[in-house]
C-alpha cells in the first residue's frame, strides 16, 4: 500500500461484518495493519484507521497472490 508517499506492506486488516434484514452481508474494513520496511524497531508497525486517517493520502494498493503451480 502506498500512503503518504511511502510504500508499506499490509499484513492484516480488522473488519466488521454487517448483516441486513434481507440476509445480505457487508464487510467494512476498520483498520489496515502495515509494516514500514525502512525500520526494524518500534517505528516498523503502523495502523491505518479508516475513521481518522485521510483516504486521499492513499496513492494506491496492490494485491499479490502466490499459489503453487
Amino acid at each position: 500500500m502506498e500512503w503518504n508517499a511511502h510504500l508499506y506492506v499490509c499484513y492484516g486488516v480488522t473488519y466488521q461484518r454487517y448483516y441486513d434484514a434481507d440476509g445480505g452481508v457487508m464487510d467494512t474494513i476498520l483498520t489496515i495493519l502495515l509494516l514500514d520496511t525502512r525500520y526494524s524497531d518500534s517505528h516498523r508497525e503502523l495502523v491505518f484507521h479508516r475513521e481518522t486517517d485521510d483516504w486521499s493520502r492513499v496513492q494506491g494498493m496492490l494485491r499479490l497472490t502466490v499459489a503453487p503451480q
